[in-house]
């Protein structure tokens, strides 16, 4: 079985973004504007591993 070693938290980094659909209609009756947005999150540490998030 492999030893593992910890790790540390090393760097981050984030974005975010909205988009409009032309398409699309909103996503129910009080949002009726089909803007969409997200989030996404990479973690790295100071081995090679990382992780990411939405």
């Amino acid at each position: 079985m492999p030893q593992w070693e910890p790790s540390r938290y090393a760097a981050s980094r984030s974005r975010t973004g909205v988009f409009r659909s032309r398409t699309v209609p909103g996503s129910d009756a009080v949002h009726t504007v089909p803007q969409y947005a997200y989030a996404v999150c990479k973690l790295k540490t100071d081995t090679d591993v990382e992780g990411h998030g939405a």
